[in-house]
Order: C-alpha cells, then structure tokens, then sequence
C-alpha cells in the first residue's frame, strides 16, 4: 500500500519523474477512496502543437542477439520509424492540448533511449543531493522504517533505475522516455509527460523556491502536477481500441514483474505512488466542480498541506495548517519539517498496516498541524514531532493511532506535552543496527 514525499530533500526531483511503474500505483489503489470520488474531464479548444523528436534506437544487451523471452511476454517491438515516431508525436501533441485547454508555446524535443542510456541519463545527477538525501535517512532510521545497511540513497538509486519509465525535466524542458519503439506502453508514458509539457509551458513547473520551504507545498504541487497528468492519461487510454490498451496492460505487467518490490521498504514506495493515485482523484474534483482552470488555478496555487488534497474540500476552502512549534532537540540538528496527514496515512497503513485504514482516516481527517525535529547524538538518530488535531477530540484520535503504531511496531514513544500537544520522540542507529529506544 504506497504514496509521496515529505520528508524527502530536494523536491525537484520528485517532480522531475513522471511515469513510476504501473504496479506502485496499483499498491495504493485501496487507500483511493481517501480523497473522494473524481470528476469528468472538460475540454474543446484545441492548438496546433509543434514538435521536434530525437529517437535514439539502441541495442539494450550491447550485441545483436535477442533477449531471451519468456511465452506470456508481449511480441518484441520494431524500432521505431523517426518519420513515424515524429507523426505521432504531433498527434499525441494535439490531443493533450485538446483536453488541457491550452496551447503549445514552444517545440518540445522526444527523446527515446534504451535502458542503459536511459538511466543513466536519469540518475545522472543523483550524487549532487546525496547529502541531502542522506540527511533524510536519519529521519527514516529514527523511526526504525530504514534498516540495515542498504542507504536511502541506495534505495532511491534502485528504485528510480528499474521502476521509471519516463521524466520530463522542468529545468531544462527535456522529456526522456525510457524504450526503443512507440509501443502502446511508451505512447502512454509520452501522453503523460506531455501534460507535464504542456502545463510547464503555461505555468512554469520548475519551482527552485519550494526546495527551501520546510511545510508541505511542494506534496500540494507534485500531487497537482502528477494527478493532472495521470488523469489525461488515463482519459486518451480509455478511448483507445480494447487491443491497444491490452497490449499496453501486458508491457506494463511485464515492466513490474521484473522488479522486486519487496526489496524496498514499503513507505518509500507509498511516497513515491501517492501523488498519482490520490492526486489524480484530487484533480478530478477540481476538473468536476470547476473543469480545466480550475486545475490551472491549483497548478499556480497549489496546495500546502497535504490534507488539502487528500480532502478536497480543505483545498477548496483553503483550511490552514495549525501552527506548532519546532520541538527542542537533544543534540546536533539536521533538519526540521512539518510531517503532515500523508506521510501519517503511509505510516500507519504500509509495513503490516498496524493501524487499521478505518482509524488511520480519521485519524488524519482530524489533522490540524504539526512539526518535527531530527537529531544525531554519537551513534543515534533521533527524531521527536509533535502533533495538534483540529479539536481536541481530533487530538486524542491521532494519539490513538500513533499509540498503536508504537506499540505494534515497537518503536518509539508516545506522550503529552504540558500544553496538549501529541509528542512522538524515537531513536536508532545512524548506522542501521537495532536501536535502544529513547
């Protein structure tokens, strides 16, 4: 059961990925109905799109010899034809800027490259955040939701290389897709990342200023920009031929089956699929109550809570974060953040679901703010956050869970502070030993 970011550094990247694996998103189809059922897709004026493709045909294994392939596995595919490839593009151009409502203001270069220049293409500057994302460990360690010896760094790396089909960069305006032919699969993938062009083009996606911000606009935006493309997506797939979307479904099948999910910890995964799967049903009310400015209005104003998308209602009437303040820390801070009702869902729901989803809902409708604090002391990772329900009442529902939590999981502690206030404080190895709890 996965979803997004949070605690993640360098939110740039989260937005840069835009097609995970099929299967990441189908572990999180049970927890959907969160947020609400999503409305029907508007749209009429169209533009003439402008496209220049780039197709770079390669041989994956390095040699000439065909892959062994398994009976059940879909008929290898042509490379692709660069006249042909470049035709459907222009149509799959047209049909994305029909169903946004808006027009292409420049040519957007398609680029498909083979699995070895693919990823490397796509990690190419994941050792400029390591620090970063090592800083983020700690907070996983803290909670004892990374262990062992296998880095954060080291889990996103393998995650991103063998699960991502697809990214469109916004700061450099590249859209890369990872495959050789215009199979059903990678047109899919390419509609999708063309609503991130196309929305990019209008309203400017790279946002370097969301890095610094320590609350929760850049999951608001990411789950914006994510549900927006997916549900496109899924629109043009839906009016495919049943053969076409067969033969897209079998790609994908076999794209997942060659990853095993249970290498990586499970509320990583919920992370990085929550933005797609919840964010598309958020944008499907907006697009519902309001059609396709309205996704317009959230693309430039996005959310900043992570309760807002999960409840649209809360984005709609713009429902504030309750301020709390950062909890004290017992050595060398590494960082402080507000943790917020999603990353709350993915850990009571995923790793053995210790809550149950009923509790978990209700816990996080009643989410009113929070702020957590990560520390180091010698050898320990450490983290204390504390939480505020809209009522008191909301209060005791999210202690309840937090509690059960704790107690199911083993970790961590969970008390009062003098002003009422929901305190969770745990800590582990730095190093991925098993801790002694605090």
């Amino acid at each position: 059961m996965p979803g997004e970011e949070l605690a993640l550094p360098d939110r740039r990247r989260w937005l840069v990925i835009v097609a995970v694996i099929g299967v990441l998103v189908l572990l999180i189809g049970s927890v959907a109905y969160v947020a609400g059922d999503d409305g029907d897709d508007e749209g009429d004026d169209s533009a003439t799109p402008a496209a220049s493709t780039t197709t770079e045909p390669a041989d994956v294994d390095g040699d000439d010899q065909p892959a062994p392939t398994d009976p059940t596995d879909p008929p290898p595919a042509e490379p692709v034809d660069p006249e042909e490839f470049l035709a459907l593009v222009d149509e799959l151009e047209a049909y994305v800027a029909e169903a946004r409502e808006l027009e292409w203001q420049s040519e957007v270069d398609v680029e498909l490259l083979g699995d070895a220049e693919f990823e490397a293409r796509l990690l190419e500057d994941f050792e400029e955040d390591a620090e970063e994302i090592a800083d983020a460990e700690l907070f996983y360690r803290a909670l004892g939701l990374l262990t062992g010896e296998r880095s954060l760094l080291d889990e996103l790396r393998a995650i991103y290389s063998s699960g991502v089909l697809g990214f469109y960069d916004t700061e450099t305006d590249e859209l890369v897709v990872r495959g050789t032919s215009a199979t059903p699969y990678v047109q899919q993938t390419i509609v999708h990342e063309l609503v991130h062009a196309i929305d990019d083009q209008n309203f400017e996606l790279f946002r370097p200023d969301y890095d610094d911000r320590k609350d929760e606009v850049s999951v608001g935006f990411g789950a914006t920009v994510e549900g927006n493309a997916r549900r496109v997506e899924n629109q043009w797939m839906s009016e495919q031929p049943s053969e076409f979307r067969d033969e897209a479904a079998a790609e994908e099948q076999a794209f997942g089956d060659a990853i095993d999910l249970d290498a990586f910890p499970e509320i990583l995964l919920f992370q990085i699929g929550a933005p797609y799967q919840l964010g598309e049903i958020f944008v499907g009310q907006l697009v519902g109550d309001g059609g396709e400015r309205s996704v317009d209005a959230a693309l430039t104003d996005p959310p900043d809570t992570s309760e807002q998308f999960l409840f649209p209602d809360r984005y709609l009437d713009r429902e504030p974060r309750v301020d709390v303040p950062v909890p004290p820390a017992e050595g060398e801070v590494v960082d402080d953040f507000v943790v917020g009702a999603l990353f709350l869902f993915g850990l009571f729901t995923t790793d053995g679901a210790p809550v149950n989803q009923t509790d978990a809902v209700r816990a996080i409708d009643g989410w009113g703010g929070d702020w957590a604090v990560v520390w180091t002391d010698g050898d320990l990772a450490c983290v204390r956050a504390d939480f505020v329900g809209d009522t008191d009442d909301d209060t005791g529902e999210l202690e309840d869970a937090l509690e059960t939590w704790s107690d199911e999981r083993g970790v961590g502690q969970v008390s009062r502070t003098d002003d009422g206030r929901v305190r969770l404080e745990s800590c582990a190895s730095s190093s991925g030993a098993v801790p002694p709890q605090v």
